[in-house]
């Protein structure tokens, strides 16, 4: 069958055709044999039952669609996906969650043994919010 009358028995326009050529792998011609007219009239179907065009192509074909590139921020992402530069980013929002953390905690009135807890993990030692305790009052 020549390539206008199958288009015009699909009933899609020639850039639609061009796609569905190109997605079954099938080279351009002036004839198109039966066979290929069957995994168009396949694709047609699966088409019109619901299918999205790459899931439908790879039903018929079984190769997988390929993967395209995401425009915006992820066009870079397997420069994004480098062991170091994960690193970076997850110890920059761990420093940014404690750091609200500790804001948060201290809008908020704490016991001298809360005191001591947080102090403790950070200096290793009971003896330092002494310390702080005794500089501050003689400040005043």
């Amino acid at each position: 069958m020549q390539q206008a009358e199958l288009i015009q028995q699909l009933g899609i326009s020639d850039s639609y055709f061009r796609k569905w050529r190109a997605g079954l792998g099938i080279e351009p011609k002036a004839n198109y044999p039966d066979g290929e007219i069957e995994l168009f009239n396949r694709l047609k179907q699966e088409l019109e039952s619901g299918a999205k065009l790459p899931e439908a192509i790879a039903t018929i074909t079984g190769r997988r669609p390929e993967p395209k590139q995401a425009p915006g921020r992820y066009s870079n992402l397997p420069a994004q996906l480098q062991p170091k530069a994960v690193a970076g980013a997850l110890v920059q929002q761990f420093d940014q969650d404690v750091m609200t953390e500790f804001f948060r905690l201290l809008g908020q009135p704490l016991t001298r043994q809360e005191i001591n807890q947080y102090v403790e993990v950070v200096s290793g030692s009971d003896d330092v919010i002494d310390a702080f305790i005794l500089e501050a009052g003689s400040d005043d």
